[in-house]
């Protein structure tokens, strides 16, 4: 499955309890700082020359370039890249091997008229390739490595121009999405996958996986099925890295507030759902109904959450975790890295 945005929820029906005023939902722990660079920034920006740099500035728009003097110094390095594709400055693109292209309205994708993402989503890719870093699990040059649920290759378009060298492969039950992004990235490995397992991919076929706000949407079954494929998917010793809504989420949703989420589930969900996580570990809301998301129908994808001590007692120890960070994904989604024992 692809990772849906939670603000494309379809608008189905309204909660039938009264409308009330829920109680903030808030916790002592927050989100550390993120840096606003990283491990494929890194290294498609060192591909630049000052003059490349000079040639995108050049090229902006009254508005852009204002945008750009106003930018603090740690985010220049990331917004020469997404303003060098989206002018489609040559040198830019030749030297980083990003594209231009974005994908049309009518195909599902995260990034519709987003400039930051022109190009694919840099603070995503950094997420990823560091996370090999931080677990001292550098990745090696012809790696296979699948981006589970890619849609229209958001995440793995910017990881293919800044490691080359590595294998990278898709999957998505969204056919569209995949045709457009096999159309447009021929050097990465595509294939459509159907919303239950088994994947058209041998045991073993792949040294890592990540897979960004997919989990965040799985049931509780579907998810411990999906983990159970991906365990025969990743070779021994492989990492899985992905992002889900925890109890960091309802004090996001609470301070961001999705007029969608709260028409469909009404206005206490946020409280419903921590009750929930406290008591069970895990909380699965079905919101898309019959016409699905994107137009992929599948009963156990909605909105879902879950503890790291439901993910805990229910991998272990089959997986190991390598790494946790609470809210990593912009300030909401916590990062979890595990291991295939």
């Amino acid at each position: 499955m692809s990772a849906r945005g939670t603000a494309q929820i379809a608008q189905t029906g309204v909660a039938s309890e009264p409308a009330q005023a829920e109680a903030p939902f808030s916790r002592a722990v927050e989100p550390q700082p993120v840096s606003n660079t990283g491990p494929a920034t890194e290294a498609l920006f060192g591909r630049l020359q000052p003059s490349d740099v000079e040639a995108v500035v050049a090229s902006l728009s009254e508005e852009h370039r204002t945008f750009w003097d106003t930018a603090p110094e740690e985010d220049r390095e990331r917004l020469a890249l997404a303003l060098g594709v989206y002018y489609g400055v040559p040198s830019v693109l030749e030297r980083t091997g990003l594209s231009a292209e974005m994908p049309p309205p009518e195909i599902h994708s995260m990034v519709h008229g987003m400039l930051a993402e022109a190009g694919g989503s840099y603070y995503l890719a950094d997420m990823v390739l560091g996370c090999f870093e931080a677990t001292a699990r550098p990745l090696a040059p012809g790696s296979n490595v699948l981006d589970f649920s890619c849609s229209s290759a958001r995440v793995v378009r910017a990881l293919a121009a800044a490691r080359p060298d590595v294998q990278w492969h898709g999957c998505d039950p969204n056919g569209a999405a995949i045709a457009w992004a096999a159309e447009h990235f021929p050097g990465i490995e595509f294939v459509v996958a159907d919303t239950t397992p088994p994947l058209p991919a041998e045991a073993g076929a792949f040294d890592a996986a990540f897979a960004i706000s997919v989990w965040s949407h799985y049931s509780a079954s579907a998810a411990l099925t999906w983990f159970e494929e991906m365990r025969r998917v990743i070779a021994p010793g492989g990492l899985l890295i992905f992002t889900t809504h925890g109890l960091q989420s309802c004090t996001w949703f609470t301070r961001f507030p999705d007029p969608d989420i709260n028409a469909k589930l009404g206005p206490r969900w946020i409280g419903d759902t921590a009750k929930r996580l406290q008591e069970s570990g895990h909380c699965f809301w079905s919101v898309f109904g019959k016409q699905g998301d994107w137009g992929v129908v599948a009963s156990d994808w909605g909105l879902a959450f879950f503890t790291p001590e439901w993910l805990l007692e229910n991998l272990t120890p089959g997986w190991a975790v390598r790494q946790y960070v609470l809210g990593r994904a912009y300030g909401n989604q916590d990062l979890y890295v595990l291991e295939r024992r």
